[in-house]
């Protein structure tokens, strides 16, 4: 019971607070609404050759997944040859 009694009277003080946060007018609630901004002119003349060259570049899609793989094949490998060469050096056994 002392626990609702404490959330009630913290409930009151939160409607209390409330109301005086509604009645201050240096509180901005209702914002004008977002225009968007209109993008630079060579955005939309990128975006204009872009889509008149799709057929050219969906005839790339298989060289582009070769590239992708290929690329990402690489990457693994420079990432293991660099752990290898971090690593060898405190398995090495001295003679």
């Amino acid at each position: 019971m002392g626990a609702q009694a404490t959330t009630t009277a913290e409930g009151d003080g939160v409607a209390a607070a409330y109301r005086q946060l509604l009645a201050d007018g240096s509180t901005q609630f209702a914002l004008p609404p977002y225009r968007a901004p209109q993008p630079p002119a060579w955005a939309k003349a990128l975006a204009d050759w872009l889509h008149r060259h799709t057929d050219q570049f969906a005839a790339l899609g298989p060289v582009v997944k070769f590239a992708f793989w290929g690329g990402l094949a690489i990457l693994v490998g420079l990432l293991l040859h660099s752990l290898y060469r971090w690593l060898a050096p405190r398995f090495r056994r001295e003679p």
